[in-house]
């Protein structure tokens, strides 16, 4: 049986140790994994410039607490895209906001879903983190949400691999 003093000891040292480790993550900083509030320039810019290559007529509407919304216009075929980040927590709001376009599906690393990816995305961010924390440079995969007009062909028009540098 420990006596008190040994107690108090131990659990002084294990309060120092948390103290330590938290002063060590915080002269550290958050791992640069993609998601900061810099991707979001670099991502509608992305979309912007990757329609208009394929002669799209783009607009862009900023939002206040969500992603901005890239429509697209070519003849008949109209689109939303916009960066789908924030995951399943917004899933009906981007369908109401693409309601009259059509359907959203969801793009990432080059494969198409029904719902955003959560387990794809939160394997991305975990390897994002270990390559920021090791000193390499890396390009981060961006989930997209897209919707389209019925008169779109069926493609994701090379909006299915967005990827941010950090």
């Amino acid at each position: 049986m420990r006596s008190g003093a040994s107690t108090r000891r131990f659990v002084a040292v294990l309060a120092g140790l948390a103290l330590v480790s938290v002063g060590v993550k915080g002269l550290a900083g958050p791992p640069r994994d993609g998601t900061g509030a810099s991707r979001a320039g670099q991502v509608e810019r992305q979309l912007t410039e990757t329609l208009r290559e394929q002669g799209f007529v783009v607009s862009l509407r900023p939002l206040q607490m969500q992603s901005s919304i890239v429509f697209g216009v070519r003849g008949e075929c109209r689109l939303s895209v916009r960066d789908a980040g924030d995951g399943g927590a917004i899933v009906a709001i981007f369908a109401a906001d693409a309601h009259a376009i059509g359907p959203v599906r969801y793009l990432y690393g080059s494969r198409r879903y029904g719902a955003p990816p959560t387990f794809a995305m939160r394997l991305a961010r975990l390897e994002s983190e270990a390559a920021d924390r090791l000193g390499l440079a890396h390009r981060v995969p961006v989930p997209i949400a897209l919707a389209t007009s019925p008169q779109c062909p069926d493609k994701d028009f090379a909006l299915d691999d967005i990827r941010v540098r950090i």
